[in-house]
């Protein structure tokens, strides 16, 4: 349900990273929801795959004008609001 409430991932990152780490947390917390650490309590697993390292900066652009809106449920997610 708390996915919901924020419509998913936001569609409209085309770059890896901010788009799914980062706008993820602000949004969350800009939901109502308190961001809990698992370091050191939960063993992630991390696909391999070839580095792939992209300039960011596009995406870090639409994340700062979105958190200025209080975009925090997106427009292209789960549902094309």
């Amino acid at each position: 349900m708390r996915f919901i409430k924020i419509n998913g991932f936001d569609e409209d990152y085309i770059r890896p990273a901010i788009g799914e780490d980062i706008d993820l947390t602000w949004r969350f917390q800009r939901a109502g929801y308190k961001i809990n650490s698992v370091r050191n309590l939960a063993v992630q697993y991390h696909l391999y795959h070839k580095e792939n390292r992209h300039d960011q900066e596009q995406n870090y652009q639409m994340m700062m004008e979105k958190q200025k809106r209080n975009e925090f449920v997106c427009k292209n997610g789960l549902v094309k609001l």
